[in-house]
């Protein structure tokens, strides 16, 4: 997920679109988790969206990096041996896409960066698709997953996993005009 962050901080996409990557990405992980017999709080705490806000944000994040020079176009065997330490999401794009399949939980954003690493799919092309998955509702096995529990979730709809169609109703336009 970090390495989607990287390529549309890459594209200079900017922060608001990188919030909406990080957001979707955390909900994108939610569904894989809870499908595999995780709680949603987890998701919700400093294992996830604490882990997912560190690596998605920080310069010193390898996947970060990763990400930034496919946005910024370069291929990824170039990205990667200009790199003296490992990002641990390059190896595993190809595994997290087999647990999804696996648990029938759909991935669109790792599948856009598994499309980069493992596909041959352009950086800068992929980046500005993955930023625009943030847009689109997806079919997801339960649409009541919240990250909230019952007595503490806030009556506003966007603070649940549930993505109607009215959330982030003008981004897909925004994407556009970066592609």
């Amino acid at each position: 997920i970090a390495i989607a962050a990287g390529m549309g901080d890459g594209l200079s996409a900017g922060e608001n679109t990188r919030s909406a990557v990080i957001t979707r990405a955390l909900a994108e992980v939610t569904r894989l988790g809870v499908a595999m017999g995780g709680l949603p709080e987890t998701f919700a705490g400093l294992t996830g969206m604490g882990d997912l806000i560190a690596t998605c944000t920080s310069p010193q994040s390898r996947n970060r990096q990763v990400g930034f020079g496919l946005g910024k176009g370069r291929k990824i065997a170039d990205v990667l041996a200009g790199m003296k330490q490992v990002a641990e999401g390059v190896k595993s794009s190809r595994t997290v896409l087999q647990l999804g399949e696996q648990f029938d939980v759909e991935m669109p954003i790792a599948s856009e960066v598994n499309g980069v690493i493992n596909e041959g799919r352009g950086g800068k092309w992929v980046g500005a698709r993955c930023c625009r998955h943030v847009g689109h509702a997806h079919s997801m096995r339960s649409t009541k997953i919240s990250i909230w529990p019952p007595q503490a979730r806030p009556t506003c709809q966007a603070w649940s996993l549930v993505t109607p169609k009215e959330s982030f109703r003008g981004l897909p336009s925004v994407m556009a005009s970066i592609a």
